[in-house]
């Protein structure tokens, strides 16, 4: 009989594989570790605090009417609401000279310069009169009540 003894050889390993393995889990780990390195230097686990930044609000155009007669009422009122960053574009006397009180009226639905001025002159009166024209966003008629402002438009 003749039998031939076939047996495999052991594979070897060769060193220039096993140099490669070595080289790549030394590069896995060193990324790991870099990744949790810097994960831990930008503070993931609290929130990143970013800094605000302050805005000036936009505070749209605003007209000043006298509508009380007092000279000077118009130009006081404007110096007033622009010493507060309103953006006052135009004074001049309204129609009529017999409003009791001073208004101011949003020229648009968006009321907040309106609210805003109402607040600086303590003034009760605000109102939305929508006449089609956005000239202006807001417009101040002072009236017969100018006096009781004067001292606090100083």
């Amino acid at each position: 009989m003749n039998s031939k003894n076939t047996t495999a050889a052991p594979t070897e390993k060769s060193p220039k594989n096993l140099l490669i393995f070595i080289t790549i889990g030394i590069i896995l780990l060193l990324a790991v570790f870099l990744g949790v390195a810097r994960r831990g230097a930008t503070g993931t686990h609290e929130p990143v605090k970013t800094e605000k930044r302050a805005t000036v609000p936009y505070l749209g155009p605003v007209q000043v009417l006298n509508g009380c007669g007092a000279v000077g009422a118009g130009e006081g009122m404007a110096d007033f609401l622009r010493s507060r960053n309103f953006d006052v574009k135009n004074i001049g006397n309204a129609p009529e000279r017999n409003y009791p009180f001073t208004l101011v009226i949003a020229r648009s639905k968006d009321m907040t310069v309106a609210r805003q001025i109402t607040d600086s002159l303590h003034a009760g009166h605000c109102m939305l009169l929508r006449n089609g024209d956005t000239t202006y966003q807001v417009t101040v008629i002072i009236g017969s009540d100018y006096p009781d402002y004067k001292e606090r438009l100083q």
